[in-house]
This record gives structure tokens, C-alpha cells and sequence, in this order.
């Protein structure tokens, strides 16, 4: 059976030793890594969301200007640039 972290526990002071053996403790645990997978997942998704909106304000921007995907597509949107 895994060791449970007591990490409500508050300590008056805690030494660096034993902040630096439970960093070694909790870096290894399923749970951590599990978070961290978490967090790299929703990380992507949202950098993906950002450029989807550059990508949407440009292409109005493109639009203003007159362009078409036919046109970009044939070479001629680099002469307008």
C-alpha cells in the first residue's frame, strides 16, 4: 500500500531536507503524473483555441481586403501583401 502525503498537515517549520525528500517522494507517484498529464492536455487544447481565433481574425482581415481562397490558391494574394 502507497504512503499517503499528509498535505494538510501544517508544519510551524519545515527544513529543507524534508522539503527536498518529499519533493522526491511526490514527483514519482502515479498522481502527479496523472495531473501533469492533465495539465499538458488542456495546455495543447487551449494553445489550439488561440490560434484558431488568430487564424479567424486574420481571415477577416483577408476578407476586407478582397482576398479569396482561390485567389491565395492560384499565387496571387502575395502580389497585395
Amino acid at each position: 500500500m502507497k504512503k499517503q502525503h499528509n498535505l494538510d498537515a501544517r508544519k510551524a517549520a519545515i527544513t529543507d531536507t524534508d522539503v527536498e525528500k518529499e519533493i522526491a517522494e511526490l514527483s514519482g507517484t502515479e498522481e502527479v503524473a496523472l495531473s501533469k498529464a492533465e495539465e499538458r492536455i488542456k495546455y495543447r487544447r487551449r494553445q489550439y483555441l488561440y490560434q484558431l481565433r488568430w487564424h479567424y481574425r486574420r481571415g477577416v482581415e483577408l476578407k476586407k481586403q478582397g482576398y479569396t481562397l482561390d485567389m491565395l490558391k492560384e499565387g496571387e494574394g502575395n502580389e497585395r501583401e
